[in-house]
């Protein structure tokens, strides 16, 4: 058996493997971060331990190296939309800091700095709601409301990012 063989064997295998699903929440004092994560396992109960694995390069990851306190929630089926919220297409995807408001019966708006790709979608899909378009507004200061779709302009005097 070769190593490439040996590798997508492991990784078949792995994907197989039940593992309970947990979320790890923890915070720098200024944001709240979580993230899904089935790599856990207790150590010991003398101490009582656990070993959480997480990707170097998850949010959460620096605040974790920092020292902060963390939680380590163990989920039932019941909550595997929870699940899906706290797993972005980058482990450990900082929960964004949202302000969400309903405009009329079929229109919600959003306001949150640096959305990631598909965080809006995922934040809708968790309580049950579609998203049939999407459409930002306003960049920073700047508002983009009555620009056309693929338009430009330059920045008015009061106005910067």
């Amino acid at each position: 058996m070769n190593d490439d063989n040996l590798k997508t064997d492991m990784l078949q295998a792995m994907r197989r493997l039940a593992k309970s699903v947990t979320i790890i929440t923890t915070s720098n004092g200024r944001e709240r971060f979580a993230m899904s994560a089935t790599a856990v396992d207790s150590l010991s109960t003398e101490p009582p331990s656990l070993l959480i694995c997480v990707n170097q390069t998850a949010s959460l990851h620096a605040v974790l190296d920092a020292g902060a306190d963390f939680c380590v929630n163990i989920l039932g089926l019941e909550q595997e939309e929870l699940s899906h919220l706290c797993s972005g297409p980058i482990k450990g995807e900082a929960l964004p800091g949202c302000k969400v408001s309903w405009q009329n019966e079929t229109r919600l708006r959003f306001a949150l700095k640096n959305p990631s790709p598909g965080v809006i979608q995922r934040l809708c899909s968790s309580v049950g709601l579609q998203v049939l378009s999407l459409r930002r507004i306003r960049i920073g200061g700047v508002s983009m409301g009555k620009l056309p779709g693929g338009q430009w302009r330059y920045l008015g005097p009061g106005e910067r990012f």
